[in-house]
């Protein structure tokens, strides 16, 4: 008597679990191909008013200035052919990005950014390095501005200079320096 080598049942029965089974196989592969986790820096973010002078409409008895102020801020970036890396030179924060198929993305971070925007600003989630220095610097103006009873600030200037401080073989720090100035305004009470 022959032997199959095969049960004809328990064939079909098989192909009928792998109808069943192989679709959500595939559903879970494609969730976990295409997930991926996103990395949040915390922010500490502040606004402030800023005005044109010749939009206040106010006569020299309606407001006093109060002082003219002016804050610096200083960012690193170091590029090498993995990484990219925003530091603050003291410390307070760190945002390490990996390069990805021509992209940037966020890996880790230390510290907490603070930042600011003046009224007439948006904020975007993507900052780039020219925007980090920048919103820190306005952050400074705006603590100086509470510290000193400001209601705002009149026509702030906002300058950035850059200068590469470190080049290798194949990495690159880079240096953003903003300085912003403004007249911080009290309102007067009639």
């Amino acid at each position: 008597m022959k032997r199959k080598l095969y049960d004809k049942s328990g064939l079909q029965f098989f192909i009928s679990k792998i109808k069943i089974f192989l679709p959500i196989f595939f559903v879970f592969i494609m969730i976990a191909c295409s997930s991926s986790t996103k990395v949040l820096m915390p922010k500490a973010i502040s606004t402030l008013n800023s005005v044109q002078f010749k939009e206040l409409n106010l006569t020299s008895n309606d407001y006093e200035i109060l002082n003219t102020i002016e804050s610096t801020a200083r960012v690193n970036v170091t590029m090498d052919a993995k990484s990219y890396t925003i530091s603050d030179p003291d410390g307070s924060f760190s945002l390490e990005y990996a390069k990805v198929n021509e992209t940037l993305q966020l890996q880790k971070y230390t510290g907490i950014l603070t930042i600011g925007y003046l009224s007439n600003e948006t904020g975007n989630l993507d900052m780039t390095p020219e925007d980090i220095v920048r919103k820190i610097a306005i952050y400074r103006i705006i603590q100086m501005t509470k510290e000193l009873g400001g209601d705002g600030v009149i026509e702030p200037v906002i300058t950035m200079n850059i200068e590469q401080t470190k080049s290798g073989w194949n990495s690159a720090t880079i240096t953003y320096l903003t300085t912003v100035s403004a007249k911080v305004v009290k309102l007067k009470s009639k």
